[in-house]
């Protein structure tokens, strides 16, 4: 019988912004081509509608499912268990801007940073409450 989660996380690329972001950028795109808008001041139009695109057509996954025994995350196509008794200590990774990151320290010396689409604020929570101590920031 499979062991009851400690913690799950799943995020999907087609999300209400990544929509949002896609009918603005082709709305931008639209009117600069009613405009007869200059290659060079649509060209960064037409990148991000080209990024949207991807995301949407992709559809990339991620997310984290935390056992009594294991840590599974999968972001993109890189997809990986560990097992809680091989990590010693984890540590939060504070970015002046941007997203928190979670750096896990392996008992061989090894760090290994969680992505920050894999998870969200509970995370550092649920990892203590399995066991593995928090180490200095």
């Amino acid at each position: 019988m499979p062991e009851a989660p400690l913690y799950t996380h799943h995020q999907s690329g087609r999300r209400p912004l990544t929509l949002f972001a896609g009918l603005f950028c082709a709305g931008m795109v639209g009117f600069g081509l009613w405009k007869d808008a200059q290659w060079y001041a649509m060209a960064p139009m037409w990148a991000a509608l080209a990024g949207v695109g991807w995301l949407l057509v992709t559809n990339p996954q991620s997310g984290a499912v935390l056992t009594p025994r294991a840590l599974r995350f999968t972001h993109g196509r890189q997809d990986r268990t560990i097992a809680l008794a091989d990590i010693a200590s984890f540590r939060k990774h504070i970015w002046s801007e941007g997203p928190d990151e979670i750096i896990l320290v392996m008992h061989d010396g090894e760090e290994i940073a969680l992505p920050s689409q894999c998870i969200d604020r509970g995370f550092p929570a649920a990892l203590e409450g399995a066991g593995v101590r928090r180490s200095g920031s």
